[in-house]
């Protein structure tokens, strides 16, 4: 599934640049930054097995909001610099239009 491949996209831009958090954030925003992966996967997942997918992947978007959240923080933070935040968004923005046209595609099948 592509959307599983794009999430997998941003767990690797996420170990390469959690080394580089400052020491003072590795333990809040870098754990909070990979705990939110987790769960975007967890849904997304979770929408790929179940029959019922809106809830799961209303689940997905909204985590999908956080982790925007928690990328932009950890950019005021200076733990991501302007280029890396550029990465971070473009990864975010690809799984975010695949998320939207899976609901889309479900809620259009409910109708």
């Amino acid at each position: 599934f592509p959307i599983r491949m794009e999430i997998q996209k941003l767990y690797n831009l996420y170990v390469t640049y959690y080394v580089q958090f400052p020491k003072e954030y590795k333990q809040t925003l870098g754990k909070d930054l990979g705990q939110v992966i987790y769960e975007l996967r967890k849904h997304v997942n979770h929408a790929l097995k179940v029959y019922q997918k809106q809830t799961a992947l209303r689940d997905a978007d909204s985590t999908l909001e956080c982790l925007r959240d928690i990328v932009w923080c950890c950019f005021e933070k200076k733990c991501l610099s302007a280029g890396q935040l550029g990465l971070w968004a473009e990864q975010i923005n690809v799984i975010g239009v695949m998320l939207g046209g899976w609901l889309k595609e479900v809620l259009s099948k409910k109708s």
